[in-house]
């Protein structure tokens, strides 16, 4: 667990602070948190309810919400206040008592609860840029699904038609392709609708294949062979997810496989696989609670897991009768894309500038080791020549390893908290959702029941489920208060049983 770290709203509680020898750090009042914040769990002293204070609790609430903090508090010595900010999006933050004592006895430490905490995570501000953004930003004003679907959807299709022909200048060679999945509550996220619009787009470039779902390793490998440059597609994850488990199929052995190789070879008696220089690409649709449940020790096992990029969104019902996007935007965007193909006509491998190479390798080296951050370097060597490319550049900078770095980080946030819950029975599922749901802090049984979305299984499911996690001390309840919380997330002293 990350310690935490006293953030100051004025300099004479930083001076004192400092004093004690406790971990501070001093809001600089630029409307962003001091770096050594950064993966924190904050607690914020005292906050004065000014223009100023205001900006810090919007900075408080994107770190929030973007996943660079992964708690913050808020002590109070006297009232609880509610900030009224001039932010049309953020109307107001509620802060919701907890009882600590961090600093003083009698103090309090307020949760300072984000706007749409629960909702899927977006990505940081700046990074859908270049061809890939205007693309997003074209089709998300007109259309239902959001900005992220459709930018790692053009990204994958833009990476299938590069891939052999754009690369890192390093051994490893690697290539723009990516297995990305799209995911959403239900099926009114539309993310269907993103992956079509995408393919529709895509299919007058030469080269441009896209598969539809295969029913076996077999046909997949024949459809390489008349198609060695191919994305295949499914708008429903769950299909392939059937076909991979059919006795006998080595569908998933082979797909695992070719995310990282050009080439695959299976002979049985009754049939032989044999596939050279093919570069597959995978883009895929799931609701969440399809993601969670359907996945077992197979596809972890052999590390498919780690091999998809997973995309989550949300999005609202804005249009009854979506308007006829115009020719000319599109065909612009076309236009842009045939220069980036033209410029690759011929392989190439771009180089790194010695600034970026310096940032990349400061993160790769202090990268978190973990089961959730694996192969996000891979992915990273193959995003960085794409978005390069994306914003019309011919190397790898520093602006491009920081995109890079950002989405990785992102990344790495999502997969924590939407990771295929790997337990069996019901009342086993809903434990682990609840440690997930507890981990980013403290909730009344109201908002913890709907984190778990308690009424899919029924109350007994949740009945059984918090009684065995708090029997077993793993989660604690304070009457007082009327809230959850792990004792791992919990501050030291600040709950009694």
């Amino acid at each position: 667990m990350n310690e935490p770290i006293f953030l100051a709203h004025k300099s004479s509680d930083y001076d004192i602070l400092k004093r004690l020898n406790l971990p501070a750090s001093l809001y600089s009042g630029n409307g962003s948190l001091p770096s050594d914040c950064k993966g924190k769990t904050l607690v914020l002293l005292p906050i004065d309810a000014t223009k100023e204070g205001g900006e810090l609790i919007r900075a408080v609430q994107k770190a929030l919400l973007l996943g660079s903090i992964p708690a913050a508090h808020h002590v109070m010595h006297h009232s609880l206040l509610n900030f009224i900010l001039e932010d049309e999006d953020i109307a107001r933050i509620t802060l919701e008592t907890i009882l600590v004592d961090p600093v003083i006895g009698g103090a309090l430490q307020i949760q300072i609860p984000h706007e749409g905490m629960e909702r899927p995570m977006v990505l940081p501000e700046g990074i859908m840029s270049g061809i890939a953004g205007d693309f997003s930003q074209l089709y998300a004003d007109a259309l239902e699904p959001c900005k992220e679907f459709f930018y790692f959807s053009f990204l994958t299709y833009l990476g299938a038609l590069l891939s052999g022909r754009l690369s890192l200048k390093i051994e490893l060679h690697p290539e723009p392709r990516f297995y990305i999945l799209l995911l959403g509550e239900s099926s009114d996220d539309r993310k269907s609708t993103a992956i079509n619009q995408t393919d529709k787009f895509f299919r007058s470039f030469e080269g441009m294949n896209t598969c539809y779902g295969v029913g076996s390793a077999e046909g997949l490998g024949k459809r390489l062979d008349t198609a060695p440059h191919l994305v295949l597609v499914y708008d429903e994850f769950r299909q392939f997810l059937s076909k991979c488990r059919l006795d006998g199929s080595v569908l998933l052995p082979m797909t695992t496989s070719l995310f990282e190789q050009n080439h695959y070879e299976n002979y049985t008696k009754n049939s032989e696989i044999k596939l050279d220089d093919v570069h597959l690409s995978l883009l895929a649709a799931s609701t969440i609670p399809t993601w969670e449940q359907t996945f077992d020790a197979q596809f972890s096992d052999i590390g498919f897991l780690n091999r998809l990029f997973i995309v989550p969104g949300s999005s609202e019902r804005k249009y009854s009768m979506p308007i006829e996007i115009p020719e000319l935007p599109k065909s612009e965007l076309r236009f842009r894309i045939g220069e980036i193909l033209r410029a690759h006509e011929y392989p190439r491998r771009m180089e790194v500038s010695s600034e970026a190479f310096g940032v990349f390798d400061a993160w790769y080296k202090s990268a978190e080791k973990s089961t959730y951050a694996k192969r996000l370097d891979t992915y990273a060597l193959r995003m960085m020549p794409l978005l390069a490319v994306n914003d019309g550049k011919d190397l790898v900078d520093i602006d491009i390893i920081e995109k890079t770095i950002a989405i990785m980080d992102w990344q790495l946030l999502v997969r924590k908290r939407l990771a295929p819950i790997d337990a069996d029975g019901i009342i086993a599922k809903h434990e682990e959702r609840i440690r997930r749901a507890l981990s980013r802090g403290a909730l009344g049984e109201r908002d913890l029941k709907k984190a778990i979305h308690y009424e899919r299984t029924g109350l007994w499911a949740w009945d059984a489920a918090i009684k065995n996690l708090r029997n077993a001390h793993e989660v604690l309840y304070d009457p007082q208060s009327g809230l959850y919380t792990c004792p791992q997330t919990c501050p030291r002293g600040a709950w009694k049983g």
